[in-house]
């Protein structure tokens, strides 16, 4: 017989650690642990090892998200840049560039959406309240409602002119002045931008302020001709 030597085979298994108290950061953004084993340290719901569970495992002593586990911070978009000019009379003046409004409800020209309404009723036509430029103090003018029809019954209906623009802050120019002294434009209450009110009661009136549109329209209100209110506008100017 074959001499078998005895052999006595020593086998020493790794010990498994103690749980050690350790708080758990919310990081409602961070994957689960199958996700985190390629990464820097591991994070298990108990406890929260700052070294592999291989290696001498160590509670991590102020646990947080890793960086890795951060959502991104994403920058806020640009707001595209927006510089308008309106003017309402029959004509541009001269030497002046910007849109010449027609009088007509609101609607889509082109790349802008701008317009008329009556107290939110874009079914209107405003183009025969307006005047060339020997009123307005040479700028022209439209009424906001010369043949008084944004009515119900006695009671003057807010007459709008409002520009499509993306929600955000703007700085606004507004001549609500008609400068002529036989106009009946004499008491400009009721005049108002994004429904704050812009004149402080009598003779010309232009407003340069900021606002903030919240509603995707830059609002600018007057009244019907015969109200004893605002009632006729000049010039718009809109940029952010």
């Amino acid at each position: 017989k074959s001499l078998i030597d005895s052999y006595r085979l020593a086998i020493t298994y790794p010990k498994v650690p103690e749980e050690m108290p350790c708080v758990i950061p919310e990081c409602g953004e961070c994957p689960g642990c199958d996700e985190c084993l390629d990464r820097p340290y591991y994070q298990y719901e108990t406890p929260c090892y700052a070294t592999p569970v291989g290696e001498a495992p160590a509670c991590m002593e102020e646990p947080e998200c890793p960086e890795w586990c951060a959502e991104p911070v994403q920058p806020k978009p640009t707001a595209a840049p927006v510089h308008l000019t309106f003017f309402f009379g029959s004509a541009l003046p001269a030497g002046k560039k910007g849109i010449l409004d027609a009088g007509l409800g609101y609607s889509q020209h082109g790349a802008v959406t701008y317009g008329w309404n009556c107290d939110g009723d874009n079914k209107v036509d405003y183009s025969g309240g307006r005047r060339g430029t020997s009123r307005g103090g040479g700028l022209g003018l439209n009424h906001f409602d010369r043949s008084n029809t944004c009515r119900s019954g006695s009671e003057y209906l807010p007459v709008n002119f409002e520009v499509a623009v993306p929600n955000g802050e703007y700085k606004v120019h507004v001549n609500f002045g008609d400068e002529d002294v036989d106009s009946t434009q004499r008491n400009q209450a009721g005049c108002a931008v994004e429904g704050q009110g812009a004149c402080d009661g009598s003779g010309k009136c232009i407003v340069e302020k900021s606002v903030t549109v919240t509603d995707g329209r830059l609002t600018v209100t007057g009244y019907g001709h015969d109200s004893s209110k605002c009632h006729s506008i000049s010039e718009l100017r809109i940029s952010n």
